[in-house]
C-alpha cells in the first residue's frame, strides 16, 4: 500500500491487545502513539482488542495473510494465546510481543522493557530469530510450566489484585502461602529418553526463558537450541528451597534441586490432590496422570537487537 508523501510500499502490523493486562491507562493514547511511531517507520498498524480468554488464539487462527508482523500487547499469557493460534496455521506469522502485563518475564527473553513505546521501536529496528515452542500434552506454551509449591499463585491471584497491586499481589499471596500452608511432597516418576526416575518433590519447574517469576534460574539457557531446562526440588523444607534458589543464582547449582537440560520429559503423578499445572501464568485445565513435555516446533519472532541467548 502506498501512502501519499511516503513514496514506498507500507508494511502492515497487527497488534492484538488485552486491555486488562497489567495496569494499563490511557489505552487510546497508547494506540495513537504507536500508530505515529509506526508511520514514521513506514508501517501501518491495525489493532484488535481481546474481550475474553483465548480471544487472541481465535483472532490469529482466522487472520488472512496480509500482515508482515503480528504483535501481542498484554501479559505473558496474551503472547501464549497468540502462539497457540499461530502454531495451528498452515502459514504462521512472524510474531512479536509488547509487554504490559504484571510480571513480564518474556521482556527479558526478547530484550525489551516495560515501556511499550520503547519496546515497539526496538522490535521495528530489531532482528528476526527462531524461538522454541514447548508443549505439555500437545498444549503449547512459550516459556514456563510447572506444578507444586507457589506455582498455583499466578492463576489463583485475582485480576482485581493484579490491577491494584501489580507484581506485589503475587508476592503477598506467595508469602501467605509460605507462612500458612504446609509444603506437600508429591510422588512423581519422570522419564527422559526411556530412563525412569522416582522422586518425592514439592516443586517442578520447566522453562525456556531467561527469567521466570522475575528470577534467573538458568545462566546458560538458549531459547532456540531444541532444549529446555527442568528444575526439580528434592526437599520439602521451605528454608532449604529458598537457600537453593539463592545458591542457583549465585553458584549456578544447588544440592536441593536437580537441574536438567533435555528435549523431552514425561511426568507421572500418583497424587490426586496436587494443584493444576501452571503454564505461562495460567491454569492448565487438563488433569491426567501423565504429562508429556517436549519441543513442539520453532516459530519466527521479531525481538530487540540486544536480545541474548539465541544461537
Amino acid at each position: 500500500m502506498k501512502i501519499k508523501g511516503l513514496g514506498s510500499v507500507m508494511k502492515k502490523i497487527l497488534v492484538v491487545y488485552n486491555p486488562y493486562s497489567g495496569n494499563q491507562k490511557n489505552i487510546v493514547a497508547k494506540i495513537n502513539n504507536i500508530k505515529k511511531i509506526a508511520l514514521r517507520k513506514k508501517y501501518l498498524v491495525d489493532f484488535i482488542e481481546t474481550k475474553k480468554r483465548c480471544d487472541a488464539t481465535k483472532i490469529i487462527e482466522n487472520l488472512d495473510g496480509t500482515y508482515d508482523l503480528v504483535l501481542s500487547m498484554g501479559g505473558d499469557g496474551t503472547f501464549n494465546e497468540l502462539v497457540r493460534g499461530n502454531v495451528n496455521r498452515k502459514k504462521p506469522f512472524l510474531l512479536g510481543h509488547l509487554p504490559v502485563g504484571t510480571t513480564n518475564d518474556l521482556k527479558t527473553s526478547f530484550g525489551l522493557s516495560n515501556n511499550v513505546f520503547s519496546s515497539f521501536k526496538k522490535i521495528l529496528n530489531g532482528k528476526e530469530v527462531s524461538y522454541d515452542i514447548l508443549s505439555i500434552n500437545n498444549v503449547p506454551f512459550t516459556y514456563t510450566a510447572g506444578f507444586g509449591k507457589l506455582l498455583n499463585i499466578p492463576y489463583e491471584t485475582s485480576k482485581q489484585d493484579k490491577l491494584k497491586f501489580g507484581y506485589f499481589a503475587y508476592i503477598n499471596n506467595g508469602i501467605i502461602d509460605l507462612l500458612t500452608k504446609k509444603t506437600k511432597l508429591y510422588h512423581v516418576n519422570y522419564e527422559i529418553d526411556g530412563v525412569k526416575t522416582f522422586i518425592k518433590t514439592p516443586l517442578v519447574l520447566i522453562s525456556n526463558a531467561n527469567k521466570v517469576a522475575g528470577m534467573r534460574f538458568y545462566h546458560d539457557a538458549k531459547l532456540n537450541d531444541n532444549k529446555f531446562e527442568v528444575l526439580i526440588a528434592n526437599t520439602g523444607s521451605v528454608i532449604k528451597l529458598a537457600i537453593g534458589f539463592l545458591s542457583i543464582k549465585l553458584l549456578k547449582k544447588s544440592k536441593y534441586y536437580k537441574l536438567i537440560k533435555t528435549d523431552n520429559i514425561k511426568f507421572s503423578i500418583s497424587d490426586n490432590d496436587f494443584k493444576n499445572w501452571c503454564i505461562d501464568g495460567e491454569k492448565l485445565e487438563q488433569r491426567p496422570n501423565t504429562y508429556d513435555v517436549k519441543i513442539m516446533q520453532k516459530i519466527k519472532c521479531k525481538v530487540s537487537n540486544k536480545a541474548e541467548n539465541y544461537n
